[in-house]
């Protein structure tokens, strides 16, 4: 699983590199032609970059659940755990509407 790129990115692995050049001088004749391009410009680099987010987000998914699965949650992504808790929470709170029992909440006397 490699990481997601962004739309720089994928701009400056595209253009050609030039090998008599620093690399700062390098990113910075990138940048600098990047923030002239109109964004129409941009636009096939911003779709090539939506389309790896996708790809990434999809992979990692599948990763997590196998991690989870295998009781390895420690390897999970935060964003992932609590969006999982929020799910057992309702699951458990639906369970317990349909069998009548009531929630109690924190104060309730």
């Amino acid at each position: 699983m490699s990481r997601m790129v962004v739309q720089f990115a994928v701009y400056s692995q595209l253009i050609c590199f030039f090998p008599c050049c620093l690399l700062q001088n390098y990113v910075k004749l990138c940048l600098d032609h990047w923030r002239e391009m109109k964004d129409s410009e941009k636009k096939p680099y911003h779709d090539k970059a939506n389309a790896d987010r996708e790809r990434y987000n999809a992979e990692i998914n599948v990763w997590e659940e196998t991690m989870i699965k295998e009781g390895k949650r420690e390897l999970v992504r935060r964003k992932t755990l609590e969006e999982l808790r929020k799910r057992e929470k309702r699951a458990v709170a639906e369970g317990n509407e349909k069998t009548g029992k009531a929630s109690r909440t924190k104060g309730a006397v």
